[in-house]
């Protein structure tokens, strides 16, 4: 979906039973897929690939990017393990922008990839900690990586970053980790309630590595005024992250939640916005019907279009939906749900990928780019 010049593709292996042969075949028909659009004049600019088991598929995986290497030149590939709750075992999520269109690839060191458009430059990379760490250092490494790497292209995360993907193995155990620290490193450069956080998603989800215990990837953009940023709230529907209670929501970890509910970025064609994993709460912070799945979606879909209103969009409007499941056995029933409630033309993806407290079954994040003209700011293109 999306504007013609950019698109956001999603596919979905075959569901069946499964071998390793099966996984190569499924990975197969989705990069055919991919292929037929990449054949069509079409720069793949980065994907995201979500799989079932990672530590025996991630060979297969890279084998077959090589073959795909015309088409997927320059690209960034990331590869989580997060499986399709469908029972397949990949899906996929594509970012794509017609070739006609002006941009340049180059690779940032060896963890992501740079897009120069426009005035702007758009950073996608991943950091790792060192997995041979404690859990507590590999928590504590996380930004300061980042932030390594983006000195690198003259760019800062308080300046420029303006998404993140935190995947955490074990995030029942380990989240918390990951929220002190942040917390603490955010303060450090100046991050805190009455500035600005980052958009971002907190998510259970694994490497190759057994023994990493976090990874992230980011977004950050080169070119941006102040005037072109803005911090989403949805007041009426659900607090600010640093507004939770303890008790009410994350229970001990509560306090220490950093990130903006969402982040509208106003370009002089277009808009971006990118929607923060969202959850089943209140305005107060209070997790809303901590037993019933479908109530908890309804609530989530709500909460989501509550954003999109406090940026004169609407659900219509979004290029995707990432749907994350806590119990993988709630697929059918949340899917009947979605295909009813949904609009028509949002496509969407539903993996399985523990939310950070038990009492959430269910998280959703997403994205949607809206064409308009605007005077003020150089175009995206």
């Amino acid at each position: 979906m999306g504007n013609k010049d950019e698109r956001y593709l999603c596919f979905e292996g075959p569901k069946g039973d499964c071998s390793l042969a099966d996984f190569e075949e499924s990975l197969n028909v989705v990069f055919f897929e991919l292929r037929k659009v990449a054949d069509n004049k079409t720069n793949i600019v980065s994907l995201t690939l979500y799989v079932s088991d990672i530590a025996n598929q991630q060979r297969s995986i890279w084998k077959l990017v090589e073959e795909y290497a015309m088409e997927l030149f320059g690209a960034y590939i990331t590869i989580i393990e997060q499986p399709p709750t469908s029972g397949a075992k990949l899906a996929l999520i594509a970012y794509a922008i017609k070739e006609r269109c002006d941009i340049k690839l180059h690779n940032v060191s060896d963890c992501g990839i740079a897009m120069t458009h426009s005035s702007y430059e758009t950073i996608r990379i991943r950091t790792e900690p060192d997995h041979t760490i404690s859990i507590d250092e590999q928590a504590k490494q996380l930004f300061p990586l980042l932030e390594k790497e983006l000195s690198e292209v003259n760019a800062a995360i308080e300046d420029n970053t303006v998404r993140t993907w935190l995947y955490v193995r074990d995030i029942d155990c380990n989240y918390k980790k990951l929220c002190d620290a942040r917390k603490k490193y955010f303060g450090k450069i100046g991050l805190t309630k009455d500035t600005h956080f980052i958009a971002s998603t907190g998510i259970e989800g694994a490497t190759e590595k057994a023994a990493r215990h976090y990874v992230m990837d980011s977004l950050s953009i080169k070119g941006l005024k102040k005037e072109q940023i803005k911090y989403v709230q949805a007041p009426t529907h659900l607090c600010p992250t640093f507004a939770y209670k303890t008790g009410q929501a994350y229970g001990k970890v509560g306090r220490n939640v950093t990130f903006e509910r969402a982040t509208e970025i106003t370009y002089g064609d277009r808009r971006h916005i990118y929607i923060s994993g969202t959850a089943s709460i209140d305005k107060e912070g209070k997790i809303l019907y901590k037993k019933n799945v479908l109530k908890q979606t309804k609530r989530t879909l709500e909460n989501i279009e509550a954003l999109l209103n406090s940026c004169n969009a609407t659900m219509e409007d979004m290029d995707y939906l990432i749907v994350y499941l806590r119990d993988a056995s709630d697929h059918r029933g949340v899917k009947n749900y979605l295909e009813k409630h949904l609009p028509d033309n949002v496509p969407y993806i539903m993996v399985r990928g523990k939310i950070c407290n038990p009492m959430w079954q269910i998280e959703a994040e997403g994205f949607c780019s809206i064409l308009e003209d605007n005077k003020e700011f150089s175009n995206y293109f």
